[in-house]
């Protein structure tokens, strides 16, 4: 059984997947939905402290500690939602994503981002892109990290050097349509 967050992330993903509503409209509620979350000072301390305790294959060691699928009703896939941990003075370099909607919160520490679009296909492999916003200090108090296919889907994001660790939620919705 999921609980009430899940659930209530797993209905909205069916949502989206049986196209009731669209993808921004998707980001928003799982964005608004995941600022009302609630933390006791001592939940995820020992995560956020320590790292994971795998050591994972990222090269600039940020790890997924946790990964839960939460399955479409009535077609194949999931809405995935992702416990992330980004070490202090790790930074994860401008990437883009397709086909993704995305909604991510800081539990813990502080990201520093950058959220770009796409503005063309230069060739293969290279894009053309424009900075949207720069947001120096997203922490549990927000603002929400939100990415759509058409809006803000290119992002870099770090964890500054000399400062906590980063734990983020991210819940992440693929193929919906």
């Amino acid at each position: 059984a999921l609980g009430p967050f899940f659930g209530e992330m797993s209905r909205l993903s069916d949502e989206l997947v049986g196209g009731r509503i669209t993808d921004r409209q998707y980001v928003a509620r799982a964005g608004d939905r995941l600022m009302e979350l609630e933390l006791e000072e001592d939940v995820l301390a020992a995560w956020w402290k320590q790292g994971p305790d795998d050591k994972g294959v990222g090269r600039n060691g940020t790890r997924v500690l946790h990964k839960r699928a939460l399955p479409f009703e009535g077609r194949p896939g999931a809405a995935i939602v992702v416990l992330f941990y980004t070490p202090a003075g790790t930074t994860n370099p401008p990437h883009e994503h397709h086909n993704l909607m995305s909604c991510k919160r800081v539990l813990k520490g502080s990201y520093h981002v950058r959220q770009y679009e796409r503005v063309r296909r230069v060739e293969p492999g290279v894009i053309a892109i424009r900075q949207i916003t720069e947001l120096p200090d997203v922490t549990f108090g927000g603002p929400y990290i939100a990415m759509t296919d058409d809006r803000l889907n290119v992002h870099w994001f770090g964890a500054r050097a000399g400062a906590e660790p980063v734990l983020a939620l991210n819940i992440v919705v693929t193929n919906a349509r």
